[in-house]
């Protein structure tokens, strides 16, 4: 799981997102708009723990998470013991500021949590991320892409991930097909090492492309493999003064 790449725009952004997961996970619920108090998000929701991995709300402000699989935990809990890691990204959705946003956990509370790498990034602001290894929490300012995360050979497949979005960049500029390009391809080959990822036990299993505007939100998804699933009807909403 998975892999992250994003283009800041005059007002705003483009972010894509490949989601990895075991061929033994539901099929997530896909995007919609969900209302928490007086605030709006879109985003699709885990089918397994009902939480989410990517999220963006009517502010511009889009929040996602990667699994951090080789972190070196010195405190394990079991497995009915840690609080799905989805559930804190709908949580952290319903802030108006990446500020409110980095500022909402302890590292008494991220204990609850598995090991995970957090980005958020908004539409006039610098990206940030945190990272989360079950013992010590990180703040990362302004990370460049793509971030990625492998459960498998861990270092090998993200090196050649970097390595692939580089060329792509280099050959293709800042364009939106840049990006999508990236998430499709399947370099050096279709299988465990390529962006839209194929294992034999897992694979990717969704894309999303988030677009912000100064005065609108786009969000796009397909449920598979974006190298051989269409996309599903756009899901969009106003953003809102802020971020």
């Amino acid at each position: 799981m998975c892999t992250v790449t994003w283009i800041h725009r005059p007002g705003g952004y483009e972010l894509c997102f490949n989601r990895d997961e075991l061929k033994t996970r539901l099929i997530a619920h896909p995007p919609s708009i969900h209302r928490e108090g007086r605030l709006h998000y879109i985003a699709p929701i885990d089918a397994d723990a009902g939480g989410t991995w990517i999220g963006v709300n009517q502010f511009g402000i889009t929040i996602c998470l990667l699994n951090f699989y080789h972190a070196a935990m010195n405190r394990q809990l079991s497995a009915e013991d840690y609080t799905s890691r989805g559930l804190l990204v709908k949580s952290l959705l319903t802030h108006e500021t990446l500020s409110d946003i980095f500022g909402q956990y302890s590292k008494a509370e991220l204990r609850q949590f598995r090991p995970f790498k957090l980005l958020a990034i908004g539409p006039e602001s610098a990206v940030q991320g945190l990272v989360w290894d079950g013992t010590n929490a990180e703040i990362a300012r302004n990370p460049e892409p793509p971030l990625s995360s492998s459960s498998f050979l861990s270092e090998q497949v993200i090196e050649q991930r970097r390595r692939l979005f580089r060329e792509i960049r280099a050959r293709e500029g800042n364009a939106s097909e840049a990006l999508i390009d990236y998430h499709r391809s399947h370099f050096p080959e279709k299988g465990p090492f390529s962006v839209c990822m194929h294992r034999e036990e897992a694979h990717t299993v969704s894309f999303s492309r988030v677009v912000v505007t100064a005065e609108h939100i786009t969000f796009h998804y397909t449920s598979g493999a974006p190298c051989e699933t269409p996309f599903l009807e756009p899901v969009s909403m106003a953003r809102a003064a802020g971020g």
